[in-house]
């Protein structure tokens, strides 16, 4: 898809060229996730249009895309909780445990960027990935949240077929807990 940019010459009209747009869908999630409430590492993902794979040999130096995914979540106070970003079962990045304070039914968005920095297989290939996790807690309704930035140079593969996941899991069991993603959106940038 491309978009008509005027161009200026000197002493001339208005010309237009192509260029290409920047920002391209590759899927979008059309409804909610399954609740992950146990001590299971589940995926936040849930049906929806596009693609959340790229096939092997297709990622190009620089291909840069961004993740930005929400939903419902409710936790009793003091119960960790970690978020890992995936491609296929290699961590790309992590939240590492994060201890939850009490909420209830309360908004949550993670918003992840990813960069292809070398191409090959795993100890050649890298993908830098930065990102932050926001949520409101019930006392004083305040946000809170972490950030996580990794590089992944060891395992991660371009030489295969790369499915991205991002999973959830409780680190112990308690009936409050729940967490669901009602939208994401997965776009590539450049």
């Amino acid at each position: 898809m491309s978009q008509k940019i005027p161009t200026f010459g000197i002493g001339s009209a208005p010309t237009t060229s192509l260029l290409p747009t920047l920002n391209y869908g590759l899927f979008s999630q059309t409804s909610d996730s399954v609740a992950i409430t146990g001590t299971d590492e589940e995926s936040l993902i849930g049906s929806g249009v596009g693609s959340l794979s790229v096939p092997a040999n297709n990622f190009k130096v620089g291909d840069s895309y961004h993740l930005k995914m929400g939903g419902l979540i409710s936790s009793a106070n003091n119960i960790d909780l970690v978020f890992n970003i995936k491609s296929n079962d290699i961590v790309l990045a992590t939240s590492g445990l994060m201890n939850m304070p009490q909420t209830t039914n309360k908004v949550w968005e993670i918003e992840v960027d990813f960069v292809i920095r070398s191409l090959g297989s795993a100890t050649n290939a890298s993908i830098q990935t930065i990102g932050s996790y926001i949520f409101n807690k019930d006392a004083s309704n305040a946000f809170e949240g972490v950030d996580f930035f990794d590089l992944n140079n060891t395992t991660f593969n371009t030489e295969i077929l790369n499915n991205l996941n991002i999973t959830a899991q409780w680190q112990s069991s308690d009936p409050q807990n729940s967490i669901s993603t009602s939208i994401l959106v997965l776009s590539k940038t450049y």
